[in-house]
């Protein structure tokens, strides 16, 4: 998958040609349908010994900056931190959305209540930490 809206691209005949050929997956979608729909492809990844990573790009850095943050704080104080808050900028004025972010955007208005109640969930893709509630309190 090279352009979204990857709900619509049927990216999953890419996974699975993935899965069988046994190479990995990365894509940088931040669709959460798609996202939704690749985990149901997990055990079938899996079993063939392959990594599916969707929706990589976006957060990549902010995901990246924090986890770092958190190993520091860890390493030095042994302390985990249980919650943390980024704030990223990018884009200015002379930024604007690809087609394929156009696409998606449009695509959106056709989704079921039950994925667009799962797009409302921050939690709906996972994110839960054993120790801690949804909030960081043990």
């Amino acid at each position: 998958n090279c352009a979204g809206p990857y709900m619509l691209t049927e990216g999953e005949v890419l996974i699975d040609a993935c899965i069988w050929c046994k190479t990995d997956y990365v894509d940088i979608s931040q669709e959460v349908p798609w996202t939704l729909r690749v985990k149901e492809l997990h055990s079938y990844a899996m079993d063939a010994g392959v990594m599916i990573v969707p929706s990589c790009a976006g957060s990549a850095y902010s995901d990246l900056g924090v986890y770092l943050m958190a190993k520091k704080i860890k390493d030095d104080f042994g302390e985990a931190v249980r919650s943390a808050t980024c704030y990223c900028q990018g884009g200015g004025t002379a930024a604007g959305a690809s087609g394929g972010t156009l696409r998606t955007r449009a695509a959106m208005g056709n989704i079921d209540r039950d994925t667009s109640a799962a797009m409302a969930d921050p939690y709906s893709l996972g994110g839960y930490v054993a120790e801690y509630d949804r909030n960081g309190i043990k």
